[in-house]
């Protein structure tokens, strides 16, 4: 069971990751009507964080970071036992995600005054997935 809740929310993450990657790179625009309408940044503030420096953490833009993380924990939860056995290092890493995320956060709404839906899912997501690797202990 928390290898599906594992691959939902890390699936959703991972999504939102590639969203970033994309826009980031300016391989797929911030409003591109291909996009869901709840994935689209308004130019002026989600799209604008991305050429902030709180959008990289030690030098790797966070879309990098999501996409390895997420990725991960995608394969670590299809391979079952493995996650079983890192759960009380996933919960540090979760851990480390959420307030990680708090920090940006607050960066995004303090300094940027921006509300970027896209970044708070992806930090509930994070969330979500420390609690989820707390339930798997």
């Amino acid at each position: 069971m928390i290898e599906i809740a594992v691959i939902v929310l890390a699936s959703l993450g991972f999504f939102l990751s590639a969203l970033f990657a994309l826009v980031s790179m300016g391989i797929v625009g911030a409003q591109d009507p291909r996009l869901p309408a709840v994935c689209r940044m308004d130019e002026r503030s989600c799209a604008s964080i991305l050429r902030s420096t709180d959008a990289r953490v030690f030098g790797i833009p966070n879309f990098a970071l999501g996409l390895a993380y997420y990725g991960g924990l995608i394969m670590l939860a299809v391979a079952g036992d493995p996650l079983m056995d890192l759960m009380g290092f996933l919960v540090v890493v979760g851990g480390f995600t959420v307030v990680l995320g708090i920090y940006l956060t607050v960066r995004l709404l303090r300094v940027h005054h921006v509300q970027c839906g896209v970044c708070f899912a992806s930090h509930f997501i994070n969330l979500l997935l420390c609690v989820t690797f707390l339930v798997g202990l």
